[in-house]
C-alpha cells in the first residue's frame, strides 16, 4: 500500500513551528507554509489558517507573527523535543516541557498552561484529540508558541507577571 509521507513540523519555543518563525512577516510565513505544501486556506483579521486549520499564525498590527499554534491532524507530525505532540500523553508532554522550562515547579492543568520561559502554551487535554483509536489517553488539543507580547497578554489575563 502506498503511504504519503507526512512532514515533521518541529516546535521550537521562542523561535517558531516548522518553517514559520516568530517575528517573520505575514507574507514570509505564507510563503514558508506554501513551500511546505500547505498553502493559505483562509484568513480572519490577524489570523491565517493552514492545513484544515491544523496550523494557524497570528500577527500583530504591524504584520509580524507573534503566535503560532498547531492542532491534531493526520497531515503532518508536530514534534516538541523529539516527541510527537499528538501521540504523547498530555501529562507526559507537560512534564517534559516543565523539565526544560527552568522557572520553578509546575502543576499539570488539563485545561490550559503556559510555560513562561518558553512561552509555550498547551490547551485542553482530552482523549478526543488522540488520533489513534488504539491509545486511550488524553493528548493536548492545541500547542502553541508565542513572543514577548503574547506572554504579556497571557500574564494580563492570569494576573501573573510575564
Amino acid at each position: 500500500m502506498f503511504r504519503l509521507l507526512r512532514p515533521d513540523l518541529e516546535i521550537v519555543p521562542l523561535l517558531g513551528i516548522g518553517p514559520v518563525r516568530l517575528g517573520a512577516t505575514r507574507a514570509h510565513a505564507r510563503e514558508a507554509m506554501r513551500r511546505t505544501g500547505f498553502g493559505l486556506e483562509r484568513s480572519a483579521d490577524t489570523v491565517d489558517f493552514y492545513c484544515g486549520a491544523s496550523l494557524l499564525t497570528e500577527c500583530d498590527d504591524s504584520g509580524y507573527i507573534g503566535f503560532i499554534e498547531v492542532r491534531p491532524t493526520r497531515r503532518f507530525t508536530a514534534k516538541l523535543y523529539d516527541r510527537d505532540v499528538f501521540a504523547t500523553p498530555a501529562e507526559e508532554l507537560f512534564e517534559l516541557a516543565a523539565s526544560v522550562d527552568g522557572s520553578g515547579p509546575h502543576t499539570f492543568d488539563h485545561r490550559e498552561y503556559t510555560f513562561p520561559n518558553q512561552i509555550l502554551a498547551m490547551w485542553h487535554a482530552d482523549g478526543q484529540y488522540n488520533p489513534s483509536r488504539l491509545r486511550a489517553y488524553p493528548v493536548w488539543g492545541a500547542v502553541g508558541v508565542g513572543n514577548g507580547a503574547y506572554a504579556t497578554a497571557v500574564a494580563g489575563l492570569t494576573g501573573e507577571e510575564p
